[in-house]
């Protein structure tokens, strides 16, 4: 609020920028946490590591399909 009530064209783009990298920081720390793939956000600095948070477990692999009978 205080960047767009400066005037300063400079401060606002400056807050914007950091509101946005702080938004995106929280949602992709949502994704992560739960599950979802990892966004691909260029551009961006790297999240930083949480110590005492233990690693995902893998993904078991899945089996493939019976074929299918021709009619």
């Amino acid at each position: 609020v205080k960047a767009t009530t400066s005037g300063d064209p400079a401060a606002v783009a400056a807050a914007v920028q950091a509101t946005l990298t702080a938004t995106v920081n929280v949602l992709v720390s949502i994704v992560l946490g739960g599950g979802l793939p990892a966004a691909n956000l260029p551009g961006l600095p790297t999240l930083p590591t949480v110590p005492g948070v233990p690693a995902l477990p893998s993904v078991p692999g899945v089996p493939a399909l019976p074929a299918v009978p021709s009619l």
